[in-house]
């Protein structure tokens, strides 16, 4: 009898370790991932915002402080492909090819709307609304921001589909 009760708590405590390592992991991952690519778009249309301001004639805008926030996206997409390898906190680099790719081609666009945001600031009297330059960078954002939700849409698909895989492990115990 004691021996069935020890046996049958030490099971209850296995499970109850694996839930918690596993949970933990799963959790650990693609929240941080998900996050790290919602702070990416977040930081280039704020960036893109303000260049917008600031061609607008609003003399309050600092663009240092737009480039800023470009290099923190730039940062974490670097992270997310590996290229930061001694970034302190919870962001891993992505593992999967098509994540990797999907990802590799955000930041190529998003290095791109740099290149071309920097040149549209600086040749000022002729990037207005309209001009060849704002639309060239309107196309390459509208193309970073459907990578980016491509993107993230794909992390999300994958967290679900881990969460799914645990939840059966677990109803399956």
């Amino acid at each position: 009898m004691v021996a069935s009760v020890a046996v049958l708590a030490m099971a209850v405590v296995g499970v109850l370790l694996h839930t918690m390592v596993v949970g933990g992991r799963i959790t650990g991952l693609w929240i941080p991932q998900v996050e790290a690519m919602t702070q990416i778009q977040l930081h280039a249309t704020r960036a893109d915002l303000w260049i917008e301001e600031s061609l607008a004639g609003d003399r309050s805008v600092d663009l240092d402080q737009v480039w800023t926030e470009l290099d923190e996206a730039r940062r974490l997409g670097s992270t997310l492909l590996g290229e930061n390898a001694t970034e302190p906190g919870p962001l891993r680099p992505l593992t999967d090819e098509a994540a990797l790719a999907a990802t590799e081609r955000m930041i190529a666009l998003l290095d791109e709307f740099r290149v071309l945001s920097e040149a549209r600031v600086a040749a000022r009297g002729g990037a207005e609304a309209g001009s060849r330059i704002d639309l060239e960078v309107d196309d390459i954002f509208g193309e970073f921001n459907q990578a980016a939700l491509e993107a993230r849409s794909d992390l999300q698909q994958r967290y679900a589909a881990d969460l799914q895989r645990f939840r059966l492990q677990q109803r399956g115990m």
